[in-house]
């Protein structure tokens, strides 16, 4: 018998984001102070992400490929987002390493609005809910 796929918990995905988004800021902060206006960028570049991650979360809604896809690619980021920042703090401390706070937040940003493009491209325009449709 084959067991049909649930919807995961609606509160997962930005529980997911919510967490990813304070773990990724207080690895910057580790190495970071803010003390000018445009010391804000930064934060800002690395919270870009995790905000087009949430907007593909919404709109992945009522789709349940979509809402799997959208969980594991911000569970993904903020795996392998960690694992990289803590890596060039802790592990491989470099005067260069600092780099990693720009490049992998803006290369995720990149691949979360792909994601996000192709949520947009796919959405369905029918107004008939999903179990009503004949």
């Amino acid at each position: 018998m084959d067991t049909p796929f649930r919807s995961p918990p609606r509160g997962l995905g930005p529980a997911i984001v919510a967490a990813g988004a304070v773990v990724h800021l207080s690895f910057l902060f580790q190495v970071f102070t803010v003390k000018s206006a445009a010391g804000l960028l930064l934060p800002l570049v690395v919270l870009a992400p995790w905000l087009f991650l949430l907007v593909s979360i919404h709109l992945a809604k009522n789709r349940l490929l979509a809402e799997y896809i959208s969980l594991i690619a911000t569970a993904f980021y903020l795996v392998f987002g960690a694992w990289a920042f803590w890596d060039t703090i802790y592990v491989h401390p470099d005067p260069q390493g600092g780099l990693v706070f720009l490049v992998i937040p803006v290369a995720a940003s990149i691949a979360a609005l792909a994601l996000l493009l192709a949520l947009l491209l796919t959405k369905s325009t029918s107004t008939v809910p999903a179990g009503h449709r004949q």
